[in-house]
């Protein structure tokens, strides 16, 4: 919702992946927690990519976790990888 938000704010369409790293011990919030972190998110500046293997790049350096946690535990970054340009019926 928030990212929806941002976007309707800056009239931009674009698609979003949201990452969190959950580790042993973690005790689940709940959905405000998480609604207020990609509020909070969403105004810090943007770090642009150029491609895909520069996102790659710039995750594994962010995450505590190894990157290919995410992409075994999901189908959407996979598919993502393997194509250029992205279109909506890729998010529903």
């Amino acid at each position: 919702m928030a990212v929806l938000e941002a976007l309707a704010e800056e009239q931009k369409q674009a698609g979003a992946i949201i990452l969190r790293e959950a580790h042993s011990g973690y005790v689940p919030l709940g959905v405000f927690n998480v609604r207020e972190n990609v509020r909070n998110a969403m105004k810090q500046p943007a770090h642009e990519c150029e491609d895909a293997a520069a996102v790659r790049e710039y995750l594994s350096g962010t995450f505590t976790l190894p990157l290919r946690r995410f992409e075994d535990a999901g189908v959407l970054m996979k598919e993502i990888g393997r194509k250029q340009q992205t279109s909506l019926l890729d998010f529903s």
